[in-house]
Order: structure tokens, then C-alpha cells, then sequence
């Protein structure tokens, strides 16, 4: 599912999808670069906000100086109010710190979410650990899917990371023959 922020002008368009976790190795790899992203975007957002916030103050306190300097007596609150939110530039304004306000908490949301994800990551890869150590085998650089097998001839299944349990003891069995000399 598709969503989108606006900062600066600029519709940041993302994937709802990609704060699943897929493929285990590059999951790990770009969690960290996501999470700095989107840190960026909420620094951004917030930088947005502060001065939309700034041009909304200088710009209330000049049209309530002016409104009140053409009265003989000073107006009470609630006309001023009145008058300063019956403005066009009042409700563009407020529309604009929304919009910001919106950024903020996706941006504060997705980090908080890459975060959820890189702690179930860190959990999976120490779990994959131990079925590996079980099993005989190590974790690499590399998956194990990609990493060179002796004799070309196994019957090593390519998806072994997916594969049944059948298969993976079928491959423990292929490798304890061929460390005895077996074939």
C-alpha cells in the first residue's frame, strides 16, 4: 500500500510494504540507511514547521497591531481573534503546519517502526544462528544459498534457507559423507 508526505513542496511518495521484513540479509543491511532517511525527512519537517510557525507569528502580531491601531479603544480578545482567524492567510497558514505536523509524526512513526523491525532482524539472525549451528553449519558473509559447494554434483537444494526440513537433513547427510571421503 502505497502513502505520501509533503515536505518543502516536495510529495515523498513510499511503500507501506517496505517496513516488512523480507529477505533476512538485506533487511539487516538497509535498516540502518532507512532509519537514517527518515530521520532526515523528520528533520526536515521540523525545520519546515519551525519557520511556517515564525511567518504565522510575525504575521498575527502585524495584523493585530494594525487592527488595534485603527480602533479608538482596544478591542477585546475574542474580536481580535475573530478578525485575525476570518483572514484567508490565517487559514493557508494553519493549513500549512498541519501538512508539517503530518510529516512530523509519519516520519516519527516510520522510525519508530524501522526500529520495531531492526530489533525482530536482530532476533531473527539469532535464531537462524542457532537452527545453523544445530545443524552444522555457520552463518556467512554470503547466504547459504550463494555460497560455493565443493562437488557440484550435491543435490544441494538452492533455497535451503526456505526448504523443508527433509532437505535440510538430506544436505547434513551429503556433507558428513563427503568430509568421511563417502560419496
Amino acid at each position: 500500500m502505497k502513502s505520501e508526505i509533503v515536505i518543502d513542496g516536495e510529495v515523498i511518495e513510499f511503500e507501506l510494504d517496505d517496513f516488512k521484513i523480507g529477505n533476512l540479509s538485506s533487511d539487516m543491511t538497509n535498516v540502518a540507511s532507512s532509519i537514517a532517511w527518515w530521520g532526515v525527512l523528520k528533520g526536515r519537517s521540523l525545520r519546515e514547521r519551525m519557520m511556517i510557525d515564525a511567518h504565522y507569528r510575525a504575521w498575527r502580531a502585524t495584523k493585530q497591531e494594525q487592527f488595534c491601531s485603527d480602533k479608538k479603544s482596544k478591542p477585546s480578545d475574542s474580536v481580535i481573534k475573530a478578525h485575525i482567524e476570518s483572514d484567508k492567510k490565517f487559514l493557508q497558514l494553519k493549513t500549512k503546519l498541519g501538512i508539517c505536523d503530518e510529516a512530523i509524526s509519519v516520519c516519527t512513526d516510520n522510525i519508530r517502526a524501522l526500529e520495531k523491525k531492526a530489533n525482530m532482524l536482530q532476533s531473527l539472525g539469532a535464531t537462524n544462528r542457532v537452527v545453523y549451528e544445530k545443524n552444522g553449519l555457520t552463518t556467512k558473509s554470503k547466504p547459504l544459498s550463494e555460497q560455493p559447494i565443493e562437488d557440484e554434483n550435491d543435490d544441494f537444494p538452492p533455497d535451503y534457507g526456505r526448504s523443508s526440513k527433509k532437505s535440510a537433513v538430506k544436505f547434513n547427510k551429503l556433507r558428513a559423507n563427503r568430509s568421511k571421503g563417502v560419496e
